[in-house]
């Protein structure tokens, strides 16, 4: 077993779950694409990705590409949905303070 597929089996799964935690990030507005990208880089990197050679570099950089846009488009309509959920929570806050402000002044 070479470097290349001991990373791959080793530090793959690390990788693809750092990019559906920024994909997440992503689809929440949270973080810019290029911020998400090179957080996964640099794990990667930190793992050991500056040993592969270098068609194997530009290849780890283009899967993590893909992976964050993938995870981001699977992650958008749960956001959307989370942020119509907060929007009602917080209304319903906003109506049960003012009416608590009312009870309480009266």
């Amino acid at each position: 077993m070479n470097f290349a597929e001991t990373f791959n089996r080793l530090v793959g799964p690390v990788l693809k779950e750092r990019c559906r935690v920024q994909g997440f990030f992503i689809a929440l507005g949270e973080s810019e694409f290029i911020e998400a990208h090179s957080a996964v880089a640099a794990l990667a990197y930190a793992r050991g990705a500056a040993y592969l050679p270098d068609v194997l570099q530009i290849a780890l950089d283009q899967w993590i590409a893909e992976t964050l846009l993938k995870y981001a488009d699977e992650f958008t309509p749960a956001a959307e949905e989370s942020a119509r959920v907060a929007d009602r929570v917080a209304a319903e806050a906003r109506n049960l303070e003012a009416k608590w402000k009312m009870m309480t002044t009266t």
